[in-house]
């Protein structure tokens, strides 16, 4: 099976797995904190594991750049959009207030 690394990363971590990484392969690469409790949640993510694009994904497929993502989605949403886009859009204004200096 081939999963979607960066959902199962967010799946994993969502979980309350102490993880640093994973693979598209299902490879799960864990902290140096991590116990066997985190395998078992681990295993049990995989075997739920949606493996379907993010919305960020298709709109980056789709041309779209990250904060031109990040734009779409607070703007669609606003309060409801994913923290991310709401903290890259800020990321993106502190650039462009600095640029305008």
């Amino acid at each position: 099976m081939t999963y979607n690394a960066e959902r199962l990363f967010a799946e994993l971590r969502a979980a309350g797995c102490r993880v640093i990484g994973c693979a598209s392969d299902g490879r799960v690469d864990y902290g140096p904190d991590a116990d066997e409790s985190d395998r078992v949640k681990a295993a049990q993510v995989l075997a739920g594991h949606d493996a379907s694009p993010t919305r960020e994904q298709r709109l980056r497929a789709r041309g779209f750049g990250h904060w031109q993502a990040a734009l779409v989605l607070v703007t669609k949403y606003g309060e409801a959009a994913p923290e991310w886009a709401r903290t890259e859009l800020d990321r993106v204004a502190t650039v462009i207030e600095e640029a305008a200096r």
